[in-house]
Formats: C-alpha cells, structure tokens, sequence
C-alpha cells in the first residue's frame, strides 16, 4: 500500500521525494518480475495476501479447511517459493494463483504513485492489469474469480476481498452491484463494517480469522472506492461501519461485523483508520 500512503501524504503536503524511487521500484518489480498467471501477477504465498486464512486458498487445504492442518501446509509452501539471483520471490509451484484482490491492490497503488511522479508507464502497467481483472468478474457470483488452479473451486469464494477490484473498475453496472452487496445484511453488510466473507458460503465464520470478521482496513479501502467513485451515501455507511467496529471493539485487529466484538491484538494500528474516516 505504500503507493497510496505515500500519494495521502503528498496530498497533505508532505514531502515524499525520498520515498517515491523505492516505491517505484517495489511495483515495477511486480509488474515485471513476478511471474504471471493468464495476464495477472502471481502469488507466492498466502502470507503475501494479507488474508492468509481465507476460503480463497483452500483448494490447497485437501479434505476440508482445518486450521491446524491448514498452519502446517501454509509452512510447507515457504519452501516451494522460487526466488530471483538476490533472493526476490517471483513465483511458487506449489502455490499457482493470481489473486485478484491482489492484483487490484498493485493497480491501484500504481495509479496513486503516479498521481505524485507521473510516470505514464506505470499508469500503463496498471490499466493492463485492470483491463484483465475487468474480464474475471462473475455476474452469477458477483465476484471476481481469481486465475490459476483455484479457478474452479476455492478461487470463486465470495471473500470481500476479492471485491477490491472495485478501486480500479470502471463498468457502472459492476460497480452498482458491488455496492449493493456491500451493505446488504444477507451478503456481507454489517453494522460494524463488510464481513469478510458472503454470508452464504459455506465457509462464512462470524469470528474466525479470515473467515468472517470485518477487517479495518479492508472497510477503509471501500471507503477510497465509494469516495472514488463519488457515491458519497455509500461512503459515509462505510466511515460510520468502521467508526463504530473501532469504537466497539477497542481498536481491535480485527472484529465481528455484526456487533463490534474485538478479535485478535487489542489495540491494533489499523483501526486508527476510523479516524482517517471523519468528515473533514
């Protein structure tokens, strides 16, 4: 997210010119180095998700999701992760997904990056990246599905991080139903922020990690796309469901969408987000 960071301190007047050749350089190593799975950049680990323990992954958890034999493989995959000459992970065989959360997080940061550089061919890098994300959304789920062996199973899990390429999609009517889904409380809607997984799956777990819980910062970035996409009622539900997951929860990691519950560290960073949130 470094992109985004360090376009929010630009914007604030903030002098970033120390930090934007690195930043740069981290995403021009993805778009260009990372291997690539039907036009998207690859993962190398679940760890590098950000969402380690999401449905997403278990078409690698043979036999049923379990956290304790899911914990084991997740170690075994550390090793299967190839690396550049300088040790740099470009890709793993035992782990061939390309993520569309994920690809929308690299598209986006570049398209923030550059609103401070203007580097056109970071911008085009990016659009390439969000023209092939454009083609993996579902109307029958309502989700994009993600390239790789997962296609046809886990990787068509109604997880809400799979919606993030909503911050770099351009179709109206995608946009609109994603919204809708957002705030219904049958889908992933929450007094306290989205759910991190549709209700309807079977792998939906109000209060297991990856499972379920809202996640502050995943509530924050609908927010940049409600704001982006100039949906300000949108906006504003999402602010008020972080403000008051982070207030129920003391500022907890993450917490159950439903009623603010805090889970895992208390307290966390991220849930300062909810001020990020306020009206200014």
């Amino acid at each position: 997210m470094f992109g985004h960071a360090i376009a929010e301190l630009f914007r604030r007047g903030i002098d970033v010119g120390d930090l934007v050749e690195s930043a740069t350089s981290g995403l021009n190593f993805l778009f260009e180095k990372r291997s690539r799975i039907d036009g998207l950049i690859a993962l190398c680990h679940p760890w590098e998700s950000g969402g380690d323990d999401c449905p997403r992954w278990d078409h690698w958890c043979p036999g049923g999701w379990n956290v304790d034999v899911w914990r084991e493989i997740k170690g075994a995959l550390v090793a299967s992760v190839e690396h550049s000459a300088i040790g740099s992970p470009i890709a793993n065989p035992g782990f061939v997904v390309a993520s569309c959360g994920f690809n929308a997080l690299v598209a986006f940061n570049a398209f923030e990056l550059a609103t401070v550089t203007g580097d056109s061919a970071l911008i085009g890098k990016a659009n390439a990246v969000a023209d092939v994300l454009a083609t993996r959304w579902d109307h029958r789920l309502e989700t994009w599905i993600d390239a790789g062996d997962s296609e046809g199973d886990s990787g068509r899990a109604r997880s809400l991080d799979a919606l993030l390429p909503l911050l770099v999609a351009s179709d109206s009517s995608v946009i609109e139903r994603v919204f809708s889904e957002l705030r219904n409380n049958a889908s992933f809607g929450g007094q306290c922020g989205p759910a991190g997984i549709h209700r309807a799956e079977p792998s939906f777990s109000a209060r297991t990690y990856w499972r379920g819980p809202a996640w502050p910062q995943l509530t924050y970035l609908f927010w940049v796309a409600a704001r982006r996409h100039g949906r300000n009622e949108d906006a504003i539900a999402l602010a008020d469901m972080l403000t008051r997951g982070a207030v129920n929860s003391s500022w907890a990691e993450y917490w159950d969408a439903n009623d603010g519950t805090g889970l895992g560290a208390a307290p966390q960073s991220w849930a300062a987000l909810a001020a990020v949130v306020q009206p200014r």
